[in-house]
């Protein structure tokens, strides 16, 4: 489909160049902002290369005494330079603390579980991530962190033919998830998705897929999976697959943490009124 896509001006529309197609598939790609004074450069070149939307004014004010200032270049004398090196680590910090264990009113799903809901700001298209009386910024940092783009759909209260997301960080005993221990999760039958459900699993350190030789990063209802005579699904994520179930499970080898989120597509009533819940991750044998 990319392939036969066709992307040229509208001047053009009587005589369009041809496109080029670049297939990255199976090459290693780096999407992660870099780190010290390189995230800080790229900061500046952004702010410079783009408008300043009327919320991030502020930002702005903020930055400029540290030598970010739009159209300008970025210069840090050395005491700015100490002083964005340590920012970065710590705001680093305190995104990934935020978003790995956050403590944000109602961001646990299920009372008593480690499900959370990683979308804990208002996504309405003309809310700006705001609520009445404040700037949802932790609530932003607790998904952007994590997640590049939101959309109404994807948070809707209600069931929809969107989608809406959970996440899991640690096992039921509130242990992080470990990428060198085999773990088990029993899915309920009659997963309240209408068109289909799926979990996959992001490294910890890179926050993208986690990579293993299989290139299989998800299990979703439309793989050819085991399915146990109740209606329940159980999937499995370790080091080493469980014999039987090779087809139910994901190699968590590479990572030394990891992390899932659950989709539901087109969310049905009882993912709503929690009715239908997810059980925590347990240790497999």
């Amino acid at each position: 489909m990319l392939k036969r896509a066709r992307i040229y001006p509208y001047s053009q529309r009587d005589n369009p160049k041809a496109n080029r197609f670049f297939d990255v598939s199976n090459k290693p790609v780096n999407t992660l902002e870099p780190e010290g004074l390189a995230f800080w450069k790229l900061l500046s070149a952004v702010i410079s290369n783009n408008p300043v939307a009327d919320r991030d004014r502020f930002f702005m004010a903020m930055l400029k005494p540290l030598g970010i200032e739009k159209g300008k270049p970025f210069a840090p004398d050395d005491r700015q330079k100490q002083i964005l090196e340590q920012g970065a680590r710590v705001g680093k910090a305190m995104a990934q603390t935020t978003s790995f264990s956050p403590r944000l009113a109602n961001v646990f799903y299920y009372p008593g579980k480690n499900w959370t809901n990683p979308m804990n700001f208002n996504t309405q298209q003309d809310s700006q991530q705001e609520s009445e009386h404040y700037s949802e910024l932790d609530e932003r940092l607790n998904y952007f962190y994590l997640g590049t783009w939101p959309n109404e759909a994807m948070n809707l209260p209600f069931p929809s033919n969107g989608q809406r997301y959970l996440e899991s960080f640690k096992d039921k005993h509130g242990v992080w998830l470990d990428g060198g221990k085999n773990y088990q999760l029993r899915v309920p039958a009659d997963v309240p998705a209408k068109q289909f459900w799926s979990v996959t699993v992001y490294d910890n350190v890179t926050r993208s897929l986690v990579q293993n030789s299989s290139n299989k990063s998800a299990i979703t209802s439309y793989d050819k999976i085991k399915v146990n005579e109740d209606g329940s699904t159980d999937v499995y994520f370790g080091p080493k697959a469980p014999a039987g179930f090779e087809s139910n499970w994901v190699d968590t080898g590479s990572s030394k943490g990891w992390f899932v989120w659950f989709r539901f597509y087109a969310p049905t009533q009882p993912f709503f009124d929690k009715t239908w819940q997810l059980p925590d991750f347990e240790l497999a044998n």
